[in-house]
Parts: structure tokens; C-alpha cells; sequence
């Protein structure tokens, strides 16, 4: 899905994330028995492309996250499913 950058609920929906990703990484850290399969969203710049993608198989580090592209890429050509 493609969105504006002026996209009031998508900003809304990032602002919201960021405010509460110290939550999101102490439950990934420490999940209860029945969380699993976290993901995170992840801005991906190829020149003036940007796209957003899903990050699977997470680790977290030193205040990174890393992990596995999990959706196909519409416009960006540097990262790929996998």
C-alpha cells in the first residue's frame, strides 16, 4: 500500500509506534508464553524511494534491531524478500 508522507493516519500510526517501542522491546525481550513472531516496521531508503517494510526473525542490540525482510518490495531495489 502506498501512502503520502503527508498521510495523517500513517504518521499517527508511526508517532504512536515510537512512543511506545520501550514497551514493545521489553515484552520482546521478556514475552510471555503466548507472544511470539514479533515483527517491526522498517523504513528502507534506495535513492528517493522510500518503503516500508516488515522485519521478521528480530534480534535486538546494542539499541538496533535486525532481522529478515518479509514482504516483497514494490519500489525500492536494494533489499528482497528473504
Amino acid at each position: 500500500m502506498s501512502v503520502t508522507d503527508d498521510d495523517a493516519a500513517m504518521n499517527k500510526a508511526i508517532s504512536d509506534a515510537r512512543a511506545s517501542v520501550g514497551e514493545f522491546i521489553t515484552r520482546f525481550q521478556n514475552p510471555s508464553f503466548d507472544e511470539s513472531d514479533f515483527a517491526v516496521k522498517v523504513p528502507i531508503n534506495d535513492g528517493k524511494q522510500t518503503e516500508h517494510f516488515w522485519l521478521g526473525d528480530l534480534s535486538y542490540s546494542n539499541g538496533v534491531f535486525s532481522g529478515t525482510i518479509n514482504n516483497d518490495s514494490e519500489t525500492v531495489k536494494t533489499v528482497s524478500l528473504g
